[in-house]
């Protein structure tokens, strides 16, 4: 299954980290990450296109929300 995870979180090299921990974590394949700065680069807003298990989607974005870096995830599927 192919999904598309939205994430806002601060601008902190951490939260990047921990960001591509949790899709190791999950056993998810990314396909492509797009990251840019937010808000005059104080936040950073990050698209992934990822693939994996149903219902990996949103444990990953849920796992996310667990950490103070992240101020939102949204998740949304595709069709492949």
């Amino acid at each position: 299954m192919k999904f598309v995870l939205h994430v806002v979180c601060v601008n902190s090299a951490d939260a990047v980290a921990k960001m591509m921990l949790a899709v190791k974590q999950g056993n998810l394949s990314i396909e492509s990450v797009n990251i840019h700065s937010i808000d005059g680069g104080s936040r950073l807003s990050a698209v992934l296109l990822l693939s994996g298990e149903e219902g990996k989607g949103e444990w990953l974005a849920n796992k996310l929300l667990n950490f103070p870096y992240y101020q939102s995830a949204s998740l949304m599927k595709t069709k492949e």
